[in-house]
């Protein structure tokens, strides 16, 4: 037989399908730093017979490398996510099931759920049958690792046949061309069949994807496990962009969320499909159904404080379980989602600051006609001090005495020529409890009083000349405290307000008006309330109430512009903000709510700093940014936002 050359398109065909593959690579090996780091500590996946902790993933994974906080807690619940719902499919259904994993990988599943040692798999033993499918390449690559691990031959038994097993097989089957894929399903017989996407169907294009759905809608009775990407406030919300930038450089794009970005969607595509029982919802939804004691311990398992990083990647990923029959659906969190609002339009330039930092502190410098901003992380955390004028350009501050480096603080005015700098953290478990005051003229820092407790991701505002309010945060100390600059002291506030994590706070020193808005009580739960209050000898009394969804933030910014509007800027939520509706205006006489609509690319607003320039009402977003999961990072390049008076 002659030699015939590939076409170019047939090569490039190739080249994609190779690039598809090496996603396997990165993900198992974030599944195994999962496996090392959090199933041991959760008694999870137990040996019956001595009690440890059986490891699956190192077989295909031989040099273990330990991922971020974020990218692990991400990883377990990629894993939660496919074996709860398996758990409830066994729970709910009688008689045999095949398990069918459409682009396997290396995912070591059906040797966890066959393992007879493992006591957390009983259900499954005797039952349920596994059946990998992917690449030709890649399934032979599988086959040999099995082969050559006396383990794992001895979990799934002696050969009858080339990649098969008693309760398992491996078929080569690229599911690029259905047909193969069709006379593998038809050849399944009558049981109930669970067919597992866990991101692999997502780098097809949607005429194939969804010719594969359908196949498996014909194989009655039938489930469909889908896990895999959204841009669910658009491909330009600067998560999403970054996501679908990092697949598309590494040769292996997202093409799902091409058709289907959102979970509804996602959830027509499946009743178009031939699956009309259907229960699907972000991650974030199933990060919150998790019982208070499993969100304890993973909370406690890794030193972690940048929650809107896990906010932004739980919403951009989907856990759709689809039936042919009727089924009993998990226990889900409901959203109605985000109240519709107005939107308006207003004159917003970017900055194209040359320096980036995240979750610092600003005040506005009226002496310099400048930001001033400390602190932070690049991503790692600075105690510097930068000025940065009304075109972004960026000047370090040589000042006296710096205080030492932190992130999730406050700086506040006390009086025309000093600011204070208010706790923070260095990480994530050790909060600070100092105070430093910045003489603006001489550019000196000292000393100021100690908290009574550490305290981080709180808000502050002046009420009075040398008097600055301190709200919420992660302290076991009280919802309000009192800074005196005069009298270099801080007490207690008696306050009506709950302690709240990472609010949006500010006083408007005119009307002697405040406003708290959003925060969470634990790190789960957000409050949808806008509290007006007053604060006077040293009490915070609450005078309005006005609650709206859009209040729900995490790490948001508030500044008044006049006596009765805000701005509110920025934050996570559990919901995912978009063009319109990421910064809003608030009128607290009227409770009326515009979005003010962002040019694109859209701004990273999460660990911003809002400053309110009166003179020219212009607002300053300075810093902010975020770790984008394992895609890479994006910066707030800085922006000013021009209000019109009315």
């Amino acid at each position: 037989m002659s030699y015939q050359p590939q076409s170019k398109q047939e090569r490039r065909k190739a080249f994609a399908d190779v690039a598809i593959q090496g996603t396997n690579n990165s993900s198992i090996a974030s599944k195994r730093s999962v496996e090392l780091l959090y199933h041991p500590k959760m008694d999870f996946n137990k040996d019956v017979n001595n009690g440890q902790s059986l490891e699956y993933f190192k077989w295909f994974v031989p040099k273990a490398s330990k991922r971020s906080p974020c990218i692990n807690r991400g990883y377990w619940l990629r894993l939660y996510a496919i074996r709860s719902h398996l758990d409830h499919i066994a729970e709910t259904t009688q008689g045999p099931v095949v398990v069918m994993n459409l682009g396997c990988g290396f995912d070591p599943l059906p040797f966890q759920l066959l393992d007879e040692r493992n006591g957390s798999s009983k259900p499954y033993w005797k039952r349920f049958s596994f059946v990998d499918v992917d690449y030709p390449e890649l399934i032979e690559e599988k086959l040999n690792v099995i082969e050559q691990s006396e383990e794992l031959r001895t979990i799934v038994g002696p050969p009858k046949g080339t990649g098969k097993f008693e309760m398992y097989s491996l078929v080569p089957c690229n599911l690029n061309f259905p047909d193969s894929f069709e006379q593998l399903v038809q050849s399944l017989g009558a049981c109930t069949t669970v067919f597992i996407a866990e991101v692999s169907l997502a780098y097809m294009s949607p005429k194939h994807a969804d010719k594969i759905i359908s196949l498996c809608s014909a194989a009655s009775p039938s489930h469909f496990l889908l896990l895999e990407q959204l841009t669910p406030a658009s491909s330009e919300e600067p998560f999403a962009h970054q996501m679908l930038k990092h697949f598309a450089k590494n040769r292996s794009p997202l093409l799902s969320v091409i058709d289907y970005p959102t979970v509804e969607s996602q959830k027509e595509r499946f009743k178009q499909l031939g699956f009309p029982y259907i229960d699907a919802r972000d991650m974030f939804q199933l990060w919150c159904s998790l019982d208070e004691g499993t969100r304890k311990m993973l909370q406690e398992m890794e030193l972690f404080d940048e929650l809107e990083e896990f906010h932004l990647f739980a919403h951009h990923y989907l856990i759709l379980h689809a039936a042919t029959e009727p089924f009993e659906l998990n226990s889900f969190p409901q959203y109605t989602g985000l109240q519709k609002t107005d939107i308006t339009d207003v004159s917003i330039e970017y900055l194209n600051m040359d320096t980036y930092r995240k979750f610092g502190a600003s005040v506005f410098d009226s002496n310099r006609g400048s930001v001033l901003y400390f602190g932070g992380a690049t991503p790692n955390r600075v105690n510097e001090t930068m000025s940065i004028d009304a075109n972004g350009a960026c000047e370090l501050l040589l000042c006296e005495n710096n205080p030492p480096s932190r992130v999730s603080h406050t700086f506040t005015f006390t009086d025309i020529d000093v600011a204070v700098v208010i706790g923070g953290r260095k990480n994530p478990v050790q909060g600070l409890s100092d105070t430093w005051f910045l003489d603006l003229r001489s550019q000196k820092w000292k000393r100021g009083p100690s908290l009574p407790e550490p305290r981080y991701r709180h808000a502050s505002c002046q009420v009075d000349r040398g008097q600055v309010l301190v709200l919420g945060g992660k302290t076991t100390g009280a919802p309000a405290l009192l800074l005196n600059a005069f009298l270099n002291s801080i007490q207690i506030v008696s306050a009506e307000i709950p302690l709240l994590i990472s609010p949006a706070v500010d006083y408007n020193l005119v009307s002697q008006v405040g406003v708290l808005i959003g925060g969470s009580l634990d790190e789960t739960n957000f409050s949808d309330c806008l509290y007006l209050f007053t604060y006077e000898n040293n009490n915070i009394k609450i005078i309005n109430k006005i609650r709206n969804s859009v209040f729900c933030r995490y790490g948001s910014q508030v500044k008044f512009i006049t006596d009765s509007e805000l701005i509110l800027v920025g934050g996570t939520g559990p919901t995912l903000f978009g063009a319109a509706n990421s910064i809003i205006l608030i009128n607290i006489n009227s409770g009326k709510i515009r979005g003010i609509r962002l040019p694109h690319p859209l701004p990273m607003l999460v660990g911003t700093s809002l400053e309110w320039e009166p003179s020219s009402r212009q607002l300053f977003v300075i810093g902010g940014g975020a770790t984008c999961y394992g895609f890479g990072s994006v910066w707030n390049r800085g922006l000013t936002i021009r209000i019109e008076r009315d």
